[in-house]
């Protein structure tokens, strides 16, 4: 979510990114984060590993997962968000990443992202 938050912060009109309120927006948990973290963290080394060498597949989702949840806070984090990134990583796998595919495998992920965050969004409310 870090990058996407940068991302709205840099590029997008203060109405996209909450003004000055540094809590992420539902616009920046559901539709950006997703994009951007599943483009920098998942998508492009599972398909390299998919794709030239299956032997580096395992060792891609669990670095890629530990870094995701790392840059999501802290060491604490990677148990929380690197679990996550599992799960994305698994979702790229199952719909068409192990193909070869790159797409569609790449949107389910950001589609589960997104849901995902969304949830959490909704229970944040509630909880409030």
């Amino acid at each position: 979510m870090i990058v996407g938050v940068i991302f709205v912060e840099v590029f997008l009109p203060k109405s996209f990114s909450g003004g000055e309120n540094r809590e992420p927006t539902v616009f920046q948990a559901i539709v950006i984060a997703p994009f951007f973290e599943e483009l920098l963290f998942r998508a492009p080394f599972l398909y390299l590993a998919v794709r030239y060498c299956r032997l580096f597949l395992l060792p891609t989702v669990l670095i890629s997962s530990v870094i995701f949840g790392y840059v999501h806070g802290d060491i604490s984090n990677i148990f929380i968000q690197g679990v996550a990134g599992i799960l994305f990583s698994v979702t790229f796998l199952k719909c068409g990443g192990m193909a070869g595919k790159f797409l569609k495998p790449t949107l389910s992920g950001m589609v589960f992202h997104a849901v995902l965050n969304g949830s959490n969004f909704i229970i944040l409310f509630f909880l409030r």
